[in-house]
């Protein structure tokens, strides 16, 4: 039985913003704890040792830097990899006003790019991606029904995710044609990633990749 946790935390200093933002990821993950914010003076691998106490085994930590930089890192805790990002473009779902409402905690479904399969450290980045965001199968919190979609593409060398309800027209009083088949809309939040460098231990150890056009 799959009993992975992620652990989400930020660095103090970061914007209302980026929290909102925050507070948007934490609905898609219901296997998701929450930590108390980290010094920005601190070492960042002090995750890993909240991580251990709080029985999480991957790591989701949003950096925040003079009040606009946001970096985010995912981390595999406590042997690693690592991998960091930088966050640009950042929408959340107040400021999109996009219609349409998923169930919450229901299990997403990912889709992935297949420019993911061409490179390793977008192979890592996959990996990581899908241990995060995919809910375990009987968490105690999750919803049984599949309702919503993470998707993540890649353009340009950065990872964009968008966020898609799945409106089954079919199931729906007011459609007088039942035989439409079933759309996805978008409800957000979105963003991009820039992938940075690829830590061989979680927040620490050898750099094995590192992006030359950063």
């Amino acid at each position: 039985r799959n009993k992975s946790r992620v652990l989400v935390l930020t660095t103090r200093g970061i914007t209302t913003r980026f929290r909102h933002f925050l507070e948007d990821i934490m609905r898609l993950l219901p296997h998701a704890k929450k930590a108390p914010k980290l010094e920005a003076k601190e070492c960042l691998d002090v995750a890993n040792e909240i991580a251990e106490l709080r029985g999480c085994s991957n790591i989701l930590l949003l950096e925040a830097r003079k009040r606009q930089d946001l970096y985010l890192w995912l981390a595999a805790s406590p042997f690693g990899p690592t991998l960091k990002f930088h966050v640009a473009n950042v929408h959340n779902m107040d400021e999109l006003g996009f219609p349409g409402n998923n169930l919450m905690f229901s299990r997403p479904l990912l889709t992935f790019d297949a420019a993911f399969d061409e490179s390793s450290h977008m192979r890592l980045a996959k990996e990581l991606l899908t241990q995060t965001f995919a809910a375990p199968d009987g968490h105690r919190r999750t919803k049984p029904f599949v309702d919503h979609i993470i998707a993540f593409y890649v353009c340009d060398g950065r990872i964009w995710m968008r966020h898609y309800q799945v409106v089954d027209a079919a199931l729906d009083d007011k459609t007088q044609n039942k035989d439409v088949e079933s759309t996805i809309v978008e409800i957000g939040p979105r963003l991009v990633m820039t992938p940075i460098k690829c830590f061989a231990s979680s927040f620490a150890g050898a750099t094995l990749w590192e992006n030359d056009s950063y």
